[in-house]
C-alpha cells in the first residue's frame, strides 16, 4: 500500500467520523480560562460532637451567602483583556452553604452536601451581579463544585497541636496555628459554566480565626460550639471572619474531536516513519 493510499483511507475516516460526532452541535462551545479572586465572611457551625458541621458564608444562616471579586479577573472574565464576561472588582455572587451531613443538607435555605472527595454542588457560586447593576452577560455564569480536594500533605489531627503546628482536620482542612491565629486552608476543583462555554477548575481558600489556637478550637468542636471571629455588637453575637479564594483555570481533558486527531496525526507519523526506515 502506498503512503498515498495511507494518509487518504487515514484523513477519510477521520472526516467521517468528525462529521458524526460534530453532527449534533450546532452551537461551538468555548473553553472558559484564567483567573478569578473573590472574598466574604465564614463561619464554622457545629452540630453536635459528631463532626458534622456547615461552612457558613455570610450573612450567616440561611444556607445562602454572598462573595464578591476582589481583584482585577484575567483570561476569559476580562474583556479589557480580550475576554467575555466583563468581571469588575466589586461583582458580587451568590454561595450555596456546604455541609458534610447528609442529614443537614437540602434544597436552600438548607446547606448542600459536600463530603470529603467527590462531590455534586451545581451552582456553587451563581448569580454574578456587575457593582453597576449590570447583570448581562453575566446572567448564565455559575460554578458547579465536583471536589472537595483531600488533603494528603500533613498528618491528622490529633488534639496535641500547638504553636507552629500543621494538621488536616476532617481530611480536607489544613490547619496551622501562628501568633495566636488559627489559619485554615481549603481546596476545591469544579468547572465555571456560561452557557455552551465550560473550564475545569481548581480553587483555594483560606481564613484565619483570630481569636482561637488549637487548643480552644479543639475545646470549642467538642462542646459543639461554633468557630467563628471575636463577636461585637451583631444581633447574634456572631462575626464572620473574612475569607479569600482563588480560582485558577486548569488544564482540560481533551474533547473526544481532539482525541481522534491525534490519534490520527500519530497514524500518519508512524505511517512515514515505516516508509523511511524502508529507503533506508
Amino acid at each position: 500500500m502506498t503512503m498515498k493510499t495511507v494518509v487518504k483511507r487515514v484523513l477519510t475516516g477521520t472526516i467521517a467520523i468528525a462529521g458524526l460526532v460534530a453532527a449534533p452541535a450546532t452551537v461551538q462551545a468555548g473553553n472558559i480560562d484564567g483567573f478569578i479572586g473573590i472574598s466574604g465572611g465564614i463561619t464554622y457551625d457545629t452540630y453536635l460532637t459528631a463532626g458534622s458541621a456547615i461552612l457558613d458564608w455570610s450573612p450567616v444562616g440561611g444556607g445562602l451567602g454572598r462573595g464578591f471579586v476582589v481583584t482585577d479577573a484575567t483570561g476569559y472574565f476580562n474583556p479589557d483583556g480580550g475576554g467575555l464576561m466583563g468581571i469588575d472588582i466589586g461583582t458580587s455572587m451568590v454561595m450555596r452553604d456546604l455541609t458534610n451531613d447528609p442529614a443537614l443538607a437540602g434544597p436552600a435555605p438548607a446547606a448542600a452536601y459536600a463530603p470529603p472527595g467527590a462531590a455534586s454542588v451545581p451552582n456553587f457560586l451563581s448569580n454574578f451581579v456587575d457593582p453597576d447593576g449590570t447583570i448581562a452577560p453575566l446572567t448564565n455564569l455559575h460554578f458547579d463544585l465536583t471536589e472537595m480536594v483531600k488533603q494528603t500533605a500533613y498528618p491528622a489531627c490529633n488534639g496535641s497541636e500547638g504553636a507552629g503546628s500543621t494538621c488536616v482536620l476532617g481530611e480536607i482542612f489544613v490547619l496551622t496555628e501562628t501568633n495566636g491565629h488559627l489559619s485554615i486552608l481549603l481546596d476545591v476543583r469544579g468547572n465555571f459554566v456560561n452557557g455552551n462555554d465550560s473550564g475545569a477548575y481548581k480553587g483555594g481558600f483560606s481564613t484565619t480565626f483570630t481569636d482561637l489556637t488549637f487548643q480552644t478550637a479543639y475545646a470549642r468542636l467538642a462542646s459543639g460550639q461554633n468557630l467563628d471571629c471575636p463577636s461585637n455588637s451583631t444581633s447574634d453575637g456572631r462575626t464572620s471572619c473574612t475569607f479569600d479564594a482563588n480560582f485558577t483555570s486548569i488544564a482540560a481533558v481533551p474533547e473526544p474531536a481532539s482525541l481522534l486527531l491525534f490519534g490520527t496525526g500519530s497514524t500518519v507519523l508512524l505511517a512515514l516513519r515505516k516508509r523511511r526506515n524502508a529507503k533506508k
